[in-house]
């Protein structure tokens, strides 16, 4: 991870070195409040540009398909959009536009009699979309429609698919059933469980949807996050403008730009160029030590190297099926660890 420092006082963000991954605040900023920027001084930049390989494949919603845009997008849809909970950054689930994380102790999550189970979601009151409507349970159940119905080719592949059903309780409370027990009960992130506007979908035609302008104009979308989209030049960058009605606070960066550099080396040059702040991915654990050795002579940002990825050995301990069989010997498997 890296951070550029800006005037007398780092600006934390974040660069993932070794694989994907997706710049979530703790719990004790709460997510979206400052995407990234919770520690900024007062006297600190009021924009940032943040380098993707490729353009998201939506504004909002997950598309299918997504291909090798797929996690790119799913850090990107987190400016925009807001989402039921999140996670920190210890990878723990923490809520969002919940109230709480639903728990088999609270009884917000239960199992029942015959093999279903129940997970009931609360909103926090008062909760606007960038058009000033208030985000309620309607919009909860809508959004399970949508995704559960096949024809709109909208996030098929999400937890929707799994539950049989939602049931609205009143403005702000919905049940979600689902037809067997499932760990991911709790989870409903960019991930799992986009939550789209009824207000403004309901009367698009489901089976034309995917080609909705909602997804794409950013003078027709609506989303609920920190950040409004602005412009979207494709293939070359897309302009945020923090949102003065989030119901976290306003965001502490004015502007958050994305533009899209596909070689990787190109980008790297930017960021030691001081062209962009931020770069979603570098090409190797070799380019952060590059960039990492470049800053400390500059004393422009460090960088700090997380692996999130992870392999493993698992070596046959059977006499009978190890091949070669000198896995059986302990020196060899110290050896190879």
């Amino acid at each position: 991870m890296s951070s550029r420092r800006f005037g007398t006082r780092a600006l934390l963000l974040f660069l993932t070195v070794l694989a994907a991954g997706c710049v979530v605040p703790t719990s004790e900023h709460p997510p979206g409040a400052s995407i990234g920027a919770a520690e900024q001084a007062q006297s600190g930049p009021k924009a940032i540009t943040i380098v993707l390989p490729i353009d998201p494949t939506a504004l909002g919603g997950t598309i299918q398909g997504l291909g090798a845009a797929a996690v790119p997008t799913r850090y990107f849809k987190e400016f925009p959009n807001a989402y039921l909970t999140t996670l920190d950054r210890l990878d723990e689930t923490v809520p969002w536009m919940a109230t709480t994380v639903p728990s088999l102790d609270d009884g917000t999550w239960r199992a029942l009699d015959d093999g279903r189970m129940e997970v009931t979601w609360e909103l926090r009151p008062g909760i606007k979309w960038h058009d000033g409507a208030e985000v309620t349970a309607d919009d909860l159940k809508f959004s399970w429609e949508i995704q559960k119905d096949p024809a709109t080719q909208i996030s098929t592949n999400g937890t929707a698919r799994l539950v049989q059903d939602v049931t609205v309780l009143n403005r702000y409370t919905a049940v979600f059933t689902w037809a067997e027990p499932s760990a991911l009960g709790s989870l409903a992130g960019a991930r799992e469980f986009d939550v789209l506007p009824k207000h403004v979908l309901e009367d698009a035609e489901r089976a034309r949807l995917v080609d909705n302008a909602y997804f794409y104009d950013p003078t027709a979308f609506v989303g609920s996050g920190p950040y409004r989209p602005v412009s979207w030049e494709r293939g070359s960058l897309l302009t945020l403008e923090a949102f003065d009605g989030y119901f976290l606070g306003r965001p502490k960066i004015d502007r958050v730009t994305f533009v899209f550099i596909q070689d990787t080396r190109t980008a790297l040059a930017n960021l030691l160029a001081g062209q962009v702040d931020v770069m979603w991915r570098v090409p190797s654990y070799d380019g952060a030590r590059i960039v990492a050795q470049e800053w400390a002579r500059t004393g422009e940002g460090t960088v700090e190297v997380q692996a999130n990825t992870t392999r493993h050995l698992l070596p046959q301990l059977r006499a009978d099926y190890a091949s070669p069989r000198d896995l059986t010997d302990v020196r060899v498997r110290k050896a190879l660890m």
